[in-house]
């Protein structure tokens, strides 16, 4: 998959992309950090410097969906 090339503000929404591609496809409970990261063409690191887990992800989700 292609990199992400947007700034740095809109990464949060990227990731947030990424892993509910991710979970869509694997379900929760299967898709890993690795995953998400990998889907979102970038490393792992980049992720956590975001979202401290995989359920802050998921409650970010969560929230983004209440929101529209």
């Amino acid at each position: 998959m292609p990199k992400f090339t947007r700034r740095a503000a809109e990464r949060p929404a990227e990731l947030l992309d990424a892993a509910m591609g991710q979970f869509y496809r694997q379900g929760y409970s299967v898709t890993k950090i690795d995953d998400i990261a990998r889907a979102a063409g970038v490393t792992v690191g980049t992720v956590y410097r975001y979202f401290p887990s995989k359920e802050a992800l998921f409650h970010a989700l969560v929230e983004r969906g209440l929101d529209s």
